[in-house]
């Protein structure tokens, strides 16, 4: 079994690997699972729960001038990457 600092450098890895352009829309998915799954076994995740995603409000103004507030909720991808980054930087 890897260590914790093995897994955090396979995270860093995969992190990289997906900055790359040829990539397609599945292929960032299963990376994106990878970390999850990486994720699930430093506990940093649950498997019966929902991810953590962060909602922030936001000010939305519309054509006529009105605004309102509205909650924006994260993407799997951002949550997942904030996930991993918190990880690496323990």
């Amino acid at each position: 079994m890897k260590t914790r600092e093995e897994i955090k450098k396979d995270i860093s890895t995969i992190i990289i690997a997906m900055h790359d352009k040829n990539q397609s829309s599945g292929d960032i998915l299963r990376r994106l699972g990878a970390i999850e799954g990486m994720l699930l076994i430093l506990g940093k995740t649950k498997m019966n729960e929902s991810l953590p995603f962060k909602e922030t409000e936001v000010t939305v103004t519309n054509f006529w001038g009105k605004t309102s507030v509205e909650v924006e909720i994260e993407s799997y991808q951002d949550c997942i990457l904030r996930l991993a980054k918190k990880i690496i930087n323990e």
